[in-house]
């Protein structure tokens, strides 16, 4: 479960680890993970790995691959993505998110 009521969702993918990372120090070098969760979501296991092994931290994360598997539009990919990490935080984070 969750520890706090507000979580920073940041879709990353490979060529965007480095910015995801300093995303992450920064979460941390002010505080931010007294007051809030960081999640990313990834759109494969092996991304979230690679992340995780070259970078480490602490983290939640969500894995798109499932959903992203039956779509074969590159548009609704992109909207399956912002839309469906809302929907897995709401079943973490048991709050309504608005």
């Amino acid at each position: 479960m969750a520890k706090n009521k507000i979580c920073f969702l940041i879709p990353t993918h490979l060529p965007k680890f480095e910015r995801a990372y300093a995303f992450m120090r920064s979460f941390r070098n002010y505080d931010l993970h007294r007051q809030a969760d960081l999640c990313f979501v990834f759109n494969s296991y092996s991304d979230e790995i690679t992340f995780l092994a070259k970078y480490g931290g602490e983290f939640r994360s969500i894995v798109l691959e499932n959903e992203l598997k039956s779509v074969n539009d590159n548009k609704a990919i992109i909207n399956i993505k912002n839309y469906m990490p809302y929907i897995f935080c709401k079943k973490i984070m048991s709050i309504l998110l608005y």
